[in-house]
């Protein structure tokens, strides 16, 4: 609440843009006592849910995150990596948080244990793009001179054997 000139009431404070007096502050904290739910309640409560797809979401870019709310290196939201998850059953333990594991056809949904490369840290995995695409410059500026002289018909053969060299 404000005064005629615009200040605070005392007693009132500023909460996300809206103001809260202690009467209702009291109020709410009374309706939340003892309603806190654990882990287990909130993952059986999720099954129920309509839109439910079985722990698995799409995390953006093209990821996929499967929950795993008791995995060491979860999100805050319990959530995990997929192509990390199938990394780490591939070799037997847990990765560290600077490992990095790398999707080799760039397609970042296809998880397949064939698909993936385990790389040290950041570093490494920035170093092994750079030599793809300073291989892809180099080989790309001949590839389109092919291109813009072959038959439609042909594109499509070369464009797979061009791929095969990389």
């Amino acid at each position: 609440m404000r005064d005629k000139l615009g200040r605070f009431k005392k007693g009132h404070k500023i909460n996300n843009g809206r103001i809260r007096s202690p009467g209702f502050k009291k109020r709410i904290s009374e309706s939340k006592r003892g309603k806190r739910t654990s882990i287990s309640t909130e993952f059986k409560k999720r099954k129920k849910h309509w839109d439910w797809k079985g722990g698995k979401i799409n995390a953006g870019h093209g990821y996929i995150m499967i929950l795993k709310p008791n995995h060491p290196f979860c999100k805050k939201s319990r959530y995990v990596m997929e192509h990390r998850l199938v990394m780490e059953k591939h070799i037997g333990r847990y990765l560290k948080p600077t490992e990095k594991v790398h999707h080799i056809n760039e397609i970042k949904d296809d998880n397949r244990i064939e698909n993936l490369k385990l790389l040290k840290n950041k570093s490494k995995h920035q170093l092994l793009h750079w030599k793809q695409r300073k291989k892809l410059l180099k080989f790309g500026s001949i590839f389109l001179e092919f291109l813009n002289h072959s038959p439609d018909k042909k594109r499509k053969k070369l464009f797979k054997t061009f791929l095969d060299t990389l």
